[in-house]
């Protein structure tokens, strides 16, 4: 009986810690999904001739190749020259969605 409880408990505690690990990998989920925050590093994209959405997703492209453009979208606030923020799609397939101001802020000038 005492070498039944024994094994027992030894499953317990494994099944416990290995359930901790796991759990504790906040970077990547089952469905490895990723962060954008880990591959969009580079948020100071310089001077940008035009400021389209278009062309923010280059500069942010040229700045940071890891970044899947067609899986992320810019918004520019009207009449403001200087940031855009860039979103995940809601159907992304590589991104999670921001979850930290839902949005992360990029840096340009215009010239």
């Amino acid at each position: 009986m005492k070498k039944i409880l024994g094994l027992i408990g030894a499953i317990t505690f494994i099944t416990t810690g290995t359930t901790n690990v796991i759990s504790c990998n906040n970077h990547e989920t089952s469905n490895n999904l990723i962060n954008l925050e880990d591959v969009l590093t580079v948020t100071d994209l310089g001077k940008i001739p035009t400021i389209t959405p278009d062309d923010i997703l280059i500069y942010i492209k040229a700045k940071n190749p890891k970044v899947v453009i067609t899986e992320i979208f810019v918004s520019l606030d009207s009449g403001i020259k200087e940031f855009a923020r860039v979103h995940v799609k809601g159907n992304s397939k590589i991104y999670h969605q921001l979850t930290t101001g839902n949005e992360i802020i990029v840096l340009f000038q215009q010239g």
